[in-house]
């Protein structure tokens, strides 16, 4: 079960109005019973926004490593057709401007590089681009999803990884030679606050619309509140009037359209048996 701000408030705001549903329906004289129907329809929509918001938050997640990981796989196969650099080869000038190309055309995109592995377990960066006002790799990842990259498959970062220059979200596409031999891994940096915000407005987006619910329960309660208050003081209305009326020395009658006698006050009482 996901805990973040926005489920946290969420639940804290339904508490607070199923809390105050039961003492205003209390306030009414509302039998036990009627008073539970708010509380467990509350307890019915924070256990369904749990669990869409879940779904939600996992479904973002995934589409923003997806939308990625396709653009890291157009870049690393164009990037396989020019050919990867050598030690001050000119093909280096190619592929950086591909890339500064790239980064101007996805804004989300923060930084491009292409790394390889020149002794045993440890990566370095072959040739590197950044977005303005981005610190640069100056360094190749060294985790688990840049060693399966380099081992050829195309991979994701589960979560945020820091470096000196920010927190990134990372994506890898292994780049081949003409004989399929991986030569090389290009790398895609998202800035993590992109990806934040995009859970975020998933999350806040199902919370909306189980806010609306909620709201109409709220409101469903607060409206039979008012009915009962005022039929009470609609009861103590006609309980003044009929008091006055029968303590009147005057006598007082109505009758319908039909001249039958619909009311009449002790005195008119009197009055007619004289």
């Amino acid at each position: 079960m996901l805990v973040s701000f926005e489920t946290t408030v969420f639940t804290l705001w339904a508490g607070v109005g199923a809390g105050a549903s039961w003492h205003f329906l209390g306030k009414i004289q509302s039998r036990p019973l009627t008073r539970m129907i708010p509380i467990v329809l509350v307890v019915a929509v924070i256990g369904a926004a749990w669990t869409l918001v879940d779904r939600a938050d996992q479904n973002a997640r995934n589409a923003f490593k997806q939308g990625h990981a396709v653009l890291t796989q157009t870049y690393a196969k164009e990037t396989q057709v020019i050919g990867l650099p050598g030690p001050a080869d000119s093909q280096s000038g190619a592929i950086a401007a591909a890339q500064q190309r790239w980064l101007d055309a996805n804004s989300d995109v923060r930084r491009l590089y292409v790394f390889h592995q020149p002794t045993p377990n440890h990566f370095a960066v072959v040739t590197e681009t950044h977005a303005p006002g981005v610190t640069p790799r100056t360094h190749a990842p060294q985790t688990a999803a840049a060693t399966l990259a380099w081992g050829g498959a195309a991979q994701s970062e589960d979560g945020p990884e820091t470096d000196r220059g920010g927190t990134w979200i990372s994506s890898y596409y292994p780049i081949r030679d003409a004989d399929g031999a991986v030569v090389g891994v290009l790398g895609v940096d998202a800035a993590a606050d992109d990806w934040s915000a995009t859970i975020r407005r998933a999350r806040r987006t199902v919370l909306g619309y189980f806010t609306l619910v909620l709201a109409m329960v709220f409101g469903g309660v607060g409206l039979a509140v008012a009915q009962h208050r005022h039929h009470e003081q609609l009861r103590k209305s006609e309980a003044r009037i009929a008091a006055i009326s029968e303590s009147s020395p005057i006598g007082l009658l109505t009758r319908d359209l039909h001249g039958r006698v619909t009311y009449a006050n002790q005195a008119s009482s009197a009055i007619m048996l004289e």
